[in-house]
C-alpha cells in the first residue's frame, strides 16, 4: 500500500497582507514576513485594506478619537485614515506593488480571495476587539480553503515576547511608575535611567527592498473605485456618514496623514529637538501605524529629552496593556480660525462676567 500523500507545505494561493493599523513600509514585521514568504515560495503578493465602520468609529488605544464642543464626529477620524491609506497605496505603487482598498467587513471581503490564500496581519494581542475580528476572519477564510496568520508586529513600544507573563501584569492603579519598575526603568517619572536587565525594546526593521509581483485584475467585494477614493466627500458618504457629520469634520484642520508625513515630522523633530511640539502629531501617526513607537524610541535614545519621550511611549503602552483608550490624549485636529474665534468669544464673556461682579462688589463696598 502506498503511503498517504502529505499535504504540500506551500499553499496554492497568493500571500496576502491584510493591512490594518500598520500603514507603513518601514519597521513593519508583518509586511516583511508575508512579502518574504511570497518571494521565497514564488507566489503573488496581495495587499488589502478594508474601511470598516466598526473600527473607524471606535476609540483607538493611545488616542482619543474625536470630542470637541460636546459633539462627536467620527468622520474626522475617517478623513485622517483615508489620507494615510492613500499614502500607503502610492508608496506601494512606487515600489511595484498594489493596494486593494475596499469597504465593508473583512470577514465578508477576504474570503473572496483565491482559494489557498495565506493571509497575514498585524494583531494586537492585548485588545479584546482584535481577538474577535481576527477570529471571525480566520473562521471565514477556513471555509474557503484559505487561512489567517497573525503577527505581533510593532503595535507598541514593547513586543509581547519580551514582556512579563500576563499573571504578573501589575495592577492598573499602580500607574506608570509601577509599570516602569516592572519593565526595568529605575524611576521613569523622573529620569530615563534603566536597570541592566531592563526589558528589551526590539530594534527597527527596514522596509522590504523588493516585492513579489501582485495579482493582476483581482476583484474583491466592496472594492472602492479610484474616483471615489480621490474625492474625500464621496468616500465619506460611501462609508455612511451624514452630510452634517461630513461638514463638521471638514470644517477642522487635521495633520496630513500617511507614512511620508510622519517621516517628515520625525526629521523635523530630530533636527529641532522639540518633543512637546511634535508629540501631538506623533500620537496620531502611531494610532494608524504610519510610524512605529520603537522607531521614535530609537531616535530618542540620543536626544536630550529622552526621559520625556520614554514616559510618553511607555504611558501609551500602559493603556494598550489594559485595553483602554487614552482619554486624555490629544485630539485629531488643529485649531483653525473658527476655533480660535470661538475661544476668544468664550474668554470675552468670562471677562465681562467677572467685570460685572467686580463692579457690583465695588458698589456694595461703597
Amino acid at each position: 500500500m502506498e503511503p498517504a500523500a502529505k499535504k504540500p507545505r506551500v499553499m496554492s494561493g497568493p500571500c496576502v497582507w491584510w493591512v490594518r493599523n500598520d500603514l507603513r513600509l518601514q519597521d513593519n514585521p508583518a509586511l516583511r514576513a508575508v512579502n518574504g514568504a511570497a518571494l521565497v515560495d514564488k507566489r503573488n503578493f496581495v495587499c488589502v485594506y478594508v474601511f470598516d465602520r466598526r473600527n473607524l468609529d471606535a476609540c483607538v488605544n493611545g488616542f482619543s478619537v474625536t470630542d470637541f464642543s460636546g459633539k462627536k464626529t467620527k468622520a474626522l477620524h475617517a478623513r485622517f485614515v483615508r489620507q494615510s491609506v492613500l499614502a500607503l497605496r502610492d508608496e506601494l505603487a512606487a515600489a511595484g506593488s498594489k493596494l486593494l482598498i475596499c469597504h465593508g467587513k473583512p470577514e465578508d471581503i477576504l474570503p473572496a480571495l483565491p482559494a489557498g490564500s495565506e493571509v497575514k496581519c498585524q494583531h494586537d494581542h492585548f485588545q479584546m476587539q482584535d481577538y474577535r475580528f481576527c477570529n471571525d476572519v480566520a473562521a471565514s477564510l477556513i471555509k474557503g480553503g484559505s487561512k489567517l496568520r497573525t503577527d505581533f508586529g510593532a503595535t507598541g513600544l514593547y513586543h509581547p515576547h519580551e514582556l512579563f507573563m500576563p499573571k504578573d501584569l501589575h495592577d492598573r492603579y499602580g500607574g506608570l511608575g509601577a509599570l516602569g519598575k516592572v519593565l526595568g526603568w529605575k524611576d521613569i517619572l523622573k529620569n530615563g535611567e534603566r536597570e541592566d536587565n531592563a526589558t528589551h525594546v526590539r530594534p527597527v526593521v527596514s522596509a522590504p527592498s523588493r516585492f513579489s509581483p501582485p495579482m493582476e485584475d483581482l476583484q474583491l467585494p466592496g472594492l472602492i473605485p479610484a474616483d471615489v477614493l480621490a474625492d474625500e466627500t464621496a468616500l465619506l458618504k460611501l462609508l455612511g456618514y451624514s452630510s452634517e457629520e461630513i461638514t463638521e469634520a471638514q470644517s477642522h484642520m487635521i495633520p496630513q496623514g500617511g507614512e511620508p508625513a510622519a517621516r517628515d515630522l520625525l526629521v523635523d523633530w530630530v533636527k529641532n529637538k522639540n518633543w512637546a511640539k511634535a508629540y501631538p502629531d506623533f500620537v496620531n501617526y502611531m494610532m494608524m501605524g504610519c510610524i512605529s513607537a520603537r522607531e521614535i524610541f530609537s531616535h530618542a535614545e540620543k536626544m536630550p529629552d529622552f526621559a520625556e519621550v520614554a514616559r510618553h511611549l511607555v504611558w501609551r503602552d500602559f493603556h494598550r496593556f489594559h485595553n483602554e483608550a487614552e482619554d486624555t490624549g490629544p485630539q485629531l485636529r488643529r485649531q483653525n480660525s473658527g476655533d480660535k474665534l470661538e475661544e476668544m468669544k468664550v474668554m470675552k464673556a468670562q471677562i465681562d462676567s467677572m467685570q460685572k461682579k467686580l463692579e457690583m462688589l465695588g458698589q456694595g463696598i461703597a
